[in-house]
C-alpha cells in the first residue's frame, strides 16, 4: 500500500486521515491553488512538496520536505500566471511574451544566486538551493517558522511602540544594505513581507525584482505594487528605482506599525493629499525619529534619503567609533560596522582570504557603495595556529587602524596579535576583528 504524508509535517498517514496526529494540521481545510504543482511531487530528485504557503502574480510558495537534510524548506516557482499555463506533464508553458518570460526566469535565477551570498544577513530569509525544472526556475529557502508582521501588529492592538517598531526596522535594514550592495531591489516591502519569528527576530522574504524585469519587458502588463507602500517610481515604467525606491516602503512600514495608519497612495499624495507626521500621531516619538520618516517619505526620489545606511543614521542619530563584536570560542570573527551598527558578520576560516569592498566580482565580504571605498578594499586571513591575522591595504584612499591611530602601508601584509579595529579611509564603514 502506498504510504501517505502530511503536507505540512510530513509526517505519516494511516490511509483515509483527515488530521495529522503528530500536527494537528486538517487536511480537509487545505487549501490549493489551482494551477499548483500536486502535493508531493518531488523536484530536483530531492524536494518533496507539501502543501501551498502562497500565490502571486508572478510566483508560487510551496512548503517541501528536504530528503536530503531531513527538514522542512520553503520551495519557490517562478510562475507569471497572467503570461503562461501549467500543462498536462506539469511542464510551465508561456502563452504570450515569450522573450519576457525567459528573461525573467533568467533574472529570477540569478537573483537566488546572488542571494545565496547572503548567508550572514540574519534578516534575509537565507537561499539554500536554486534550479531549473519543468521549464522555470525555483529557489529554495529555509521555512521561516512565525507569522507576519501585519498579524503581528494585528495581535498587538494593531500598532506597536516605536522602539520596538524601530529596532526591527533597523534591522531590516541593515540587510538591505547588503541586498542592495547586489544591485538587487526588494519593491515589495510591507508589513506582509517581513515574517516574526518564534524568537522575536525579523525576516525579510519574497523578494520580487523579477517581476519588476518582466513588466518593463513585456509592455503588455499592468504594474505590480502595493499601494500605500510603493512609491511614485514604481507606478512609472520610465522612472529609475533604486535603494530609495525600497527606503519609501520601509518608512511606509514604520508608519504604519506604530501609528497604526496608512500611508496614503502614492498617487493620491501627489495630488495634493496631505499626511501627518509620526510625531503628530504619537508625541511620544522623538523628533529625529519622526523626521527621519519624514525625509524618507519624500515623493520625489532626489530629495528621499538615498540609501539604507542614510535611513539608518537619520533614525540612529549616532555616528560614534564601533565596539568590537564578542568572539565565538577557538574562531576569527570579523565583523561590519555601518556607525555603530552591525550589518553582518563572518565566521574568518583559518588560510582563507577574505578580500573586503564593494565590488562583487573581486570581494567576498561586500560594503556598502561608498565611493571612498574601493571596489577591492583590504585582504585578511586568519591564523589559527599563531592566533593572529593579517591585513593588506588595497585601496586608493587607505584603511585606517584605530587602535594605533594611522593608515596602513599600501600592499604590505601586517600581522595582527590583538584585536583590532580597521575604518575603510574616511568612511563610516569599519571592520571589527577578534581573533
Amino acid at each position: 500500500m502506498k504510504e501517505v504524508f502530511c503536507p505540512n509535517c510530513f509526517g505519516r498517514l494511516a490511509p483515509g486521515s483527515t488530521r495529522c496526529p503528530c500536527c494537528g494540521f486538517d487536511l480537509s481545510a487545505s487549501d490549493h491553488v489551482q494551477y499548483a504543482l500536486p502535493p508531493f511531487t518531488v523536484l530536483n530528485n530531492r524536494y518533496m512538496l507539501g502543501r501551498t504557503l502562497g500565490a502571486g502574480g508572478f510566483g508560487i510558495t510551496y512548503l517541501a520536505y528536504d530528503t536530503s537534510t531531513g527538514s522542512r524548506v520553503a520551495l519557490k516557482e517562478y510562475f507569471p500566471s497572467s503570461i503562461c499555463i501549467r500543462n498536462t506533464a506539469e511542464h510551465v508553458e508561456p502563452q504570450r511574451y515569450q522573450d519576457a518570460y525567459e528573461a525573467g526566469k533568467q533574472k529570477f535565477y540569478n537573483e537566488a544566486n546572488l542571494l545565496a551570498s547572503l548567508r550572514n544577513c540574519p534578516c534575509v530569509v537565507r537561499v539554500a538551493d536554486f534550479f531549473y525544472e519543468k521549464n522555470t526556475a525555483y529557489i529554495v529557502m529555509e521555512y521561516v517558522d512565525g507569522i507576519t508582521l501585519k498579524k503581528y501588529v494585528k495581535n498587538h492592538g494593531d500598532r506597536i511602540d516605536y522602539e520596538t517598531a524601530r529596532s526591527m526596522v533597523i534591522d531590516v535594514a541593515m540587510s538591505l544594505a547588503q541586498v542592495h550592495n547586489l544591485n538587487v531591489l526588494h519593491r515589495d516591502i510591507s508589513p506582509d513581507n517581513i515574517m516574526v519569528c518564534n524568537n522575536g527576530q525579523v525576516k525579510l522574504i519574497d523578494f520580487g525584482a523579477s517581476r519588476d524585469y518582466v513588466n518593463n519587458r513585456s509592455g503588455g502588463l499592468s504594474v505590480i505594487l502595493k499601494p500605500g507602500f510603493a512609491p511614485p517610481e514604481q507606478y512609472s515604467k520610465v522612472n529609475p528605482q533604486g535603494p530609495y525606491t525600497d527606503v519609501y516602503a520601509l518608512a511606509c512600514t514604520f508608519y504604519r506599525i506604530v501609528t497604526g495608519v496608512n500611508v496614503p497612495d502614492a498617487n493620491d499624495r501627489l495630488s495634493g493629499r496631505q499626511i501627518p507626521t509620526v510625531k503628530e500621531l504619537c508625541p511620544e516619538v522623538p523628533q529625529n525619529v519622526s523626521d527621519a520618516i519624514d525625509k524618507a517619505l519624500q515623493l520625489r526620489y532626489k530629495q528621499r534619503t538615498q540609501d539604507m545606511i542614510g535611513f539608518i543614521c537619520d533614525l540612529t542619530n549616532d555616528t560614534t567609533v564601533p565596539p568590537l563584536p564578542k568572539n565565538k570560542p577557538d574562531s576569527g570573527m570579523l565583523s561590519v560596522y555601518y556607525g555603530n551598527r552591525v550589518a553582518a558578520t563572518f565566521e574568518l576560516t583559518d588560510g582563507v582570504d577574505y578580500v573586503v569592498g564593494r565590488s562583487s566580482q573581486t570581494c567576498n565580504i561586500l560594503v556598502k557603495s561608498d565611493m571612498r571605498v574601493s571596489r577591492s578594499h583590504c585582504r585578511i586571513r586568519y591564523n589559527a595556529s599563531r592566533g593572529t591575522v593579517t591585513v593588506t591595504d588595497l585601496s586608493t584612499y587607505g584603511t585606517f587602524l584605530i587602535e594605533g591611530g594611522q593608515y596602513l602601508k599600501k600592499g604590505v601584509p601586517i600581522e595582527f596579535a590583538t584585536d583590532i579595529t580597521l575604518q575603510l579611509s574616511s568612511s563610516d564603514v569599519f571592520l571589527g576583528i577578534r581573533r
